[in-house]
């Protein structure tokens, strides 16, 4: 739930699970809030044909395993990412490594982040497929242009700099925006739109004229990153 609202690059997911996590808090006293907290998320992930399976079988299945399309805004099917990471990392990881990597992360990320790691490997790891991995990503020549938010969940920023010394003839464009990917011009949900309006200008200048901006250029944010309650 929280990568879901969280990789919105509108901003308004920051807000939305600042809130959740104030209910689902230990501290609040308020349990019909923390109650609907914990079904609204159960009832996104956990379903079956309109029916919450958390709720009728004390089993939480739904879109990830079925791979059926429920119609609600949680709970993307998931089979299509463990068949790209099973190509791509097949017999990377025995059960020994997974509990290995479990064992290492627990204090680091808690039981949440972990079970979202263990279900991770788990996907990948016993893929049934043989092994087809991509080759390392990189080329001195050519001119690209590397786009990254320091507030992106899903995609870190040491990535993007990491790129960019793959691509040694490229150049690192920075957003200090949230959320997944460089917002889209024009959306009207965008937390900053005349930042990200000027930041894309740079954008359309490589992609009609191929030219880069100045390497590390950053575009600056002029509203605060929304995370408020």
């Amino acid at each position: 739930f929280l990568q879901t609202e969280y990789t919105s690059n509108t901003g308004r997911g920051f807000p939305v699970c600042t809130q959740v996590l104030a209910k689902l808090s230990p501290r609040n006293s308020n349990d019909t809030a923390r109650s609907e907290a914990v079904a609204m998320i159960l009832d996104g992930y956990c379903i079956v044909r309109g029916t919450p399976t958390w709720y009728n079988y004390d089993i939480c299945v739904g879109p990830g395993q079925t791979m059926a399309q429920e119609g609600q805004r949680l709970g993307d099917t998931y089979f299509e990412q463990c068949a790209i990471w099973g190509v791509d990392q097949a017999g990377l990881y025995l059960a020994s490594d997974t509990l290995g990597r479990w064992t290492a992360n627990k204090g680091k990320f808690g039981d949440a982040g972990v079970a979202a790691l263990i279900g991770d490997m788990a996907g990948y790891s016993f893929w049934p497929a043989t092994a087809t991995p991509t080759s390392p990503m990189g080329n001195p020549n050519l001119p690209v242009l590397i786009i990254g938010n320091l507030f992106d969940t899903a995609t870190a920023y040491t990535w993007s700099q990491q790129m960019r010394q793959a691509f040694t003839a490229g150049s690192l464009l920075t957003w200090q925006g949230v959320g997944h990917t460089l917002p889209s011009d024009g959306n009207p949900y965008n937390y900053d739109p005349e930042a990200i309006k000027k930041c894309q200008v740079h954008v359309r200048d490589y992609m009609q004229n191929g030219t880069l901006p100045l390497d590390g250029f950053t575009c600056h944010s002029t509203e605060p990153v929304p995370v408020g309650l």
